[in-house]
């Protein structure tokens, strides 16, 4: 399907085309213009060539949205599994796995979320859908986020929070703008915010007291942002934020239903569990520690508008430079019984490094330009432990007994892998050009051509100290060796990924666009259980895009954006859960097409409605692979025995058709007594698969979600007093993620949705 396709879409626009465009006077605006940075320039969200939702700080606290589960469900194409995976119209990534989404904090890189960083102090939330490696680089093959906080002022201000809920959940969080050196002084301010919050699980472990539920957590982060205006020029600022999450029982996944009915876990020495999904019994969490995060993010900054240059005119430069530690260490009980079946135990202690210099032109001859180096070093040492109890003949584990007709012996695998070293580098210089041509020459139409080129250079090295691999007889005790050995292996490769487009303001409020904009993601290599090396090559993306962008009425009372996209996906990297960890393959091509719209109405001062909308058609069009949990597979035409099923037309993994989301919002005027604010968050998924298998065991069941809130607020602003109940269906059997075990057709499911929460929060800000 090629872009001319949809043009029929934006014939809508004709009828605003001729609209009147005289300097008579306007009614007060009903929606604020909106500002993003998704080009790298601050411009208006409607004047952007691309799909982009923007949520500022007042919608993300009114709304109560956290973090990205609450976000995804009001943003089209976003879904998200569990606060960190994030899947942008049919591109993602399996728990673990390389993230298509390229993660950005004021503008800095970072190579993965952290889901308890929540949307606290933020100014503003921008979420760009569809490839955007020319200014925001790896790993941006789904698209890009950038999470914006509050820069330091020169006045007093500050607030505090307490929030309470169901599951013993409590929140306290704060934030206070400090002007080191008085009021309205610039040169030096700083800005504090912080957050400590505690919850229960919300799976019931039937060997555990209450307060050590399956992911009962404490987790906190505290920031510092000083910032200094030294003249109207030159800005410097210096951010650093503290992360910590404490597990008390780790991990514990919940067998499926057939599962728990078909005898494997009682031949495996467990008791029988009760067939409810919520229901667990785990104990070897007390013979491990606790788990645990501790990350540390440090980022310099300097903006300098730069004195005229000969020919070139004013200049901004930009220099972001940081260093990302983190250091945890995760428990996982994949079998959820009492019986060490499936165990996991993960170290990770590593360093990531980056700086980006960017050069962007500030001049009205309209030919502006963008042009920037980016480095990254990422350096991460990894210890891996697997228990894995299986059912084999000792002629899978000693070959030269193949010919004897041996029985079947339950088996105690043990899986090590010490200190692999996992180090990627990244090189890249990209430009930006963008031609205003009715600036250029006044004859010519209002229209903007432009066009980005990013050339990236990658290179990994994987080195493991020693990969161990044991397997025990459970009732002799022999224990025999099967790997032991060490590796190092290292890769490089390049791309060019660039987009060429068009955008046509055909009115002072509406705005059409085209482009076509490619992604890359590089390739890697893992080490599987048996000690062999899975080696993955890159991913390319071709996409087009057209959309239009329009403000209706004089009072701008409704904004509608609307995009239409299809995608050529070749060598995508595709990833699955398996006991020790996610391996990831490459598919040989999958294809994407799709719409997607936006909708915010203010008709009046009192109420406020955002609306989300989007189709999706994500199949793969060559992939053949193997579900492990099927047994015995055949080979299928075109297909071998080591990747037997031919999966041409299966839908990719976290790819509802269709999906819907809203937010509503009236504010009752209640005079001196303040104002009384009833607000309904809801949403809707079509089913989808959590595996790009095609079996209808992954299938996820089209389910709606409803959150209801009301707001009391003070006549100043001063405090607030909010009453709310989440997820009012209590839909809690949805769990998004899938684990294999070792026996075909048997498998674990963890991350639920949390249930029915109802609970007070307390404001007061100055």
């Amino acid at each position: 399907m090629k872009a001319f396709r949809f043009i029929p879409l934006f014939l809508l626009s004709s009828v605003l085309v001729n609209a009147d465009d005289s300097d008579k006077t306007r009614p007060a605006q009903m929606i604020e213009e909106v500002f993003v940075t998704v080009s790298k320039r601050t411009e208006s969200v409607q004047e952007v060539s691309a799909a982009v939702s923007a949520f500022s700080e007042d919608l993300l606290k009114d709304n109560n949205i956290q973090g990205f589960s609450a976000l995804a469900d009001v943003t089209p194409g976003l879904v998200s599994r569990d606060g960190n995976n994030l899947t942008i119209r049919g591109i993602g990534q399996a728990r673990n796995g390389t993230s298509p989404v390229a993660f950005h904090v004021n503008g800095y890189f970072i190579n993965e979320h952290e889901a308890a960083e929540e949307f606290y102090d933020i100014s503003t939330v921008e979420v760009i859908r569809g490839p955007s490696g020319t200014v925001y680089g790896r790993n941006a093959t789904a698209g890009a986020i950038n999470v914006r906080w509050n820069r330091p002022s020169e006045y007093w201000t500050g607030g505090l929070e307490y929030r309470q809920a169901d599951y013993n959940a409590e929140r306290f969080r704060g934030h206070i703008n400090v002007p080191l050196l008085g009021e309205g002084n610039t040169a030096l301010m700083a800005r504090f915010a912080g957050q400590w919050q505690s919850r229960g699980g919300h799976i019931d472990n039937l060997l555990a007291p209450s307060d050590e539920e399956p992911d009962t957590e404490d987790n906190s982060f505290y920031r510092v942002y000083l910032g200094s205006q030294v003249n109207d020029r030159l800005w410097l600022g210096l951010r650093a934020v503290k992360l910590e999450r404490d597990i008390t029982a780790g991990l514990v996944a919940s067998p499926s239903i057939s599962t728990r009915q078909s005898g494997i876990l009682e031949k495996f020495g467990a008791e029988p569990l009760p067939l409810d999904l919520l229901e667990v019994r785990s104990r070897q969490y007390k013979q491990v520690p606790d788990g645990f995060t501790k990350r540390v993010r440090t980022v310099g900054e300097v903006t300098w508008n730069m004195p005229e240059l000969p020919a070139f005119g004013e200049v901004d430069l930009d220099f972001f430079i940081g260093t990302d530690r983190r250091r945890f260490f995760t428990y996982s009980d994949v079998d959820g019984t009492e019986e060490p079946i499936l165990e996991t135990m993960n170290w990770n202690n590593g360093i990531a490094r980056n700086a980006e210099l960017r050069f962007t032109s500030q001049n009205d001859s309209g030919i502006d330009w963008i042009v920037g180096l980016f480095w990254y070093r990422n350096d991460q040492h990894e210890t891996l432990h697997v228990d894995a109890r299986t059912e084999e003949g000792f002629a899978t584990l000693l070959p030269p007994l193949s010919p004897l007709p041996l029985p079947e012996f339950v088996f105690d695998a043990e899986v090590d892998f010490i200190d692999q070293n996992r180090n990627e580098k990244n090189e890249a210089l990209f430009l930006n050009v963008r031609l205003d041509l009715d600036v250029i020459n006044a004859a010519w139409p209002n229209m903007e051509v432009f066009a980005g080129v990013r050339e990236n250079r990658d290179e990994y090295r994987l080195k493991t100290g020693r990969e161990i691999v044991t397997a025990t007889h459970t009732q002799t005790g022999l224990t025999i060796p099967f790997t032991d050995k060490s590796t190092d292996v290292g890769g490089k490769s390049e791309a060019t990924t660039g987009e060429l487009g068009a955008k046509w303001f055909y009115s002072e409020t509406g705005m059409i666009y085209g482009k076509f904009a490619n992604g890359y993601k590089p390739g890697t290599a893992q080490l599987q259980a048996d000690g062999s090396l899975n080696e993955v090559d890159p991913e390319f993306l071709n996409m087009w895009e057209v959309g239009w962008k329009t403000t209706l009425f004089d009072n701008r009372s409704l904004v509608l954006n609307l995009s239409a996209f299809d995608y050529d996906y070749q060598d995508l990297q595709v990833s699955k859960i398996i006991i020790t960890g996610v391996k990831l393959e490459n598919a040989g091509a999958a294809s994407i097409q799709g719409l997607e719209a936006e909708l915010q109405w203010v008709p009046n001062e009192a109420f406020q409605g955002l609306f989300s909308f989007a189709w999706l058609d994500a199949r793969f069009n060559e992939f053949c692979g193997k579900d492990e949990e099927i047994a015995n597979q055949s080979a299928q035409p075109g297909c071998t025995e080591s990747d037997p099923h031919n999966f041409e037309g299966a839908k990719m993994s976290d790819s509802p058709e269709f999906t819907f989301g809203a937010l509503l919002r009236y504010t009752f005027n209640l005079g001196e007594w303040g104002t009384l604010t009833p607000a309904l968050k809801f949403s809707w998924s079509d089913s989808y698969q959590r595996r790009p298998y095609d079996n209808p065991i992954d299938e996820v069941d089209a389910h709606h979600k409803t959150d209801l809130r009301t707001a009391w607020r003070s006549e100043q602003g001063v405090y607030r007093v909010e009453v709310f109940v989440e997820n009012i269906e209590d839909h809690d059997e949805i769990f998004t993620h899938h684990f294999s075990m070792p026996d075909p057709g048997n498998y674990s499911l963890f991350a639920p949705q949390a249930p029915r929460t109802a609970g007070i929060l307390f404001e007061a800000s100055y």
